[in-house]
């Protein structure tokens, strides 16, 4: 298991803020943990608005890195979490890639967060 701490800060209105490139070459099944506190901004909790968190993916860490279709998580927000205090994880597998990068973008407010990926 390997943890990369603070990957990202901060999710911006409208497109991805993408981290650096992960070697996940030694990651067992390609099986990941997101661990995310939204700490302002993306208060709304409504369909329209909140932070998504997507991954990309590629065959070299300089390369053109694609993004999944398939999103680690939709609509979360300052409030939401198991608390509602913006505090939550996710585990998501990727399609079998050597590299990938997460993201982070919100719909509506832009919004200040912290993340953490631990690799498997």
């Amino acid at each position: 298991m390997k943890i990369f701490g603070s990957i990202l800060t901060s999710a911006t209105s409208g497109s991805y803020n993408w981290s650096e490139a992960f070697d996940t070459r030694h990651a067992r099944e390609g099986f990941f943990t997101l661990f995310y506190n939204i700490t302002g901004g993306c208060t709304k909790v409504v369909a329209a608005y909140g932070v998504t968190f997507a991954y990309a993916a590629s065959t070299s860490v300089t390369g053109t890195f694609i993004q999944s279709s398939i999103l680690i998580k939709e609509g979360g927000t300052s409030t939401s979490g198991i608390s509602g205090d913006g505090n939550n994880f996710i585990g998501f597998g990727s399609e079998v890639a050597p590299f990938i990068k997460v993201g982070a973008k919100a719909t509506g407010d832009a919004a200040a967060l912290t993340a953490s990926l631990v690799m498997h």
